[in-house]
């Protein structure tokens, strides 16, 4: 098991989290645009962004308890 919290990270470690994300950035640009355009930006109801930034804030504002 890797220790991440270790600093610098080893260059195996380095490696692995360079492939783990490379993709990221796509994705995300994919994700986006195909959120944009399910939305309906003049419908409350039907406004997938909105819904999904209000649904990022909840969570961003969870505080992690230990177990």
């Amino acid at each position: 098991m890797a220790d991440w919290r270790t600093r610098p990270l080893s260059q195996e470690l380095f490696d692995y989290a360079r492939a783990d994300t490379h993709f990221l950035l796509y994705v995300y640009d994919k994700m986006r645009n195909e959120l944009v355009e399910r939305s309906d930006f003049s419908d409350p109801e039907k406004n997938k962004v909105h819904d999904v930034q209000e649904k990022s804030k909840e969570y961003a504002l969870q505080r992690y308890e230990h177990p």
